[in-house]
């Protein structure tokens, strides 16, 4: 079990890594007005900031980045060499006990090291229970102590087909983690694959996303049979494009 938690984590960062401004983009547009992507800087965590958290939040599972962002995001205006942004994003393939009281941890401890604001949020990559994940961390005695709420993103609470069309890599890359039908497997992932090569990435990029994808619509013979049907059926030019495509990262043999 172990083994596998640190494989899905090693996925979704190397994805989120490489494509973090498609990630906020989709999944944070609402602070995108008020930050500058073009910012953008990933921080280096010291280990032993969150040594002791291991045990409940997973290792390496997390990616600490800096933006600037506008001061009129806020009503009150504040000392210019405060005006950038921390934001945190966590990934968590496994539901934890009480995991709100961890990222509670998170946000202070970096906020205490850094001294910046902090945007802490959670992504979600389990396939079951489905439930909604807590988003608010509140200790509270007679009206005094902490709260801190966050955004919780469930990739197991959202339907493929709200990707299809998105041409953003990490739409197409979530298109593979989120529900489906047993039957819509290989549907999927042709759909995948033709909204990638319509991306235009760099060769190293979109193997990045094709790796993503083609580990969890990782299809069995029958489900293969139809996938091959299915993309037999393309234009030609299509089809060709999309072969060279994976061909190119040698995932599939011609």
């Amino acid at each position: 079990m172990k083994a596998a938690m640190i494989e899905h984590d090693r996925l979704f960062l190397e994805l989120l890594s490489n494509f973090f401004r498609e990630f906020v983009e989709l999944c944070l547009w609402d602070i995108t007005q008020y930050i500058n992507l073009d910012s953008l800087v990933f921080l280096e965590v010291e280990k032993e900031l969150f040594a002791d958290l291991a045990y409940w939040a997973g290792s390496d599972n997390y990616l600490l980045a800096q933006v600037e962002y506008s001061q009129t995001a806020e009503s009150n205006q504040e000392e210019e060499d405060n005006s950038s942004l921390l934001i945190l994003v966590v990934h968590q393939a496994t539901p934890k006990y009480n995991f709100s009281e961890v990222m509670y941890h998170y946000f202070s401890r970096l906020f205490i090291n850094y001294g910046k604001k902090l945007y802490p949020v959670v992504l979600y990559s389990n396939d079951t229970p489905v439930q909604f994940e807590p988003n608010i961390y509140e200790r509270m005695f007679l009206g005094n102590g902490v709260s801190l709420r966050y955004p919780v993103i469930q990739l197991n609470l959202l339907h493929w087909g709200y990707f299809l069309g998105q041409l953003n890599p990490v739409a197409t890359a979530f298109m593979a983690k989120t529900p489906m039908k047993q039957e819509e497997r290989p549907l999927v992932k042709l759909a995948s694959w033709r909204q990638l090569a319509q991306l235009a990435l760099a060769p190293e990029k979109q193997q990045i996303v094709l790796r993503f994808i083609n580990t969890y619509l990782d299809l069995n013979d029958q489900e293969e049979a139809v996938f091959q049907a299915e993309l037999a059926k393309l234009e030609i030019e299509e089809r060709e494009q999309i072969l060279n495509m994976v061909n190119g990262g040698q995932l599939i043999s011609t």
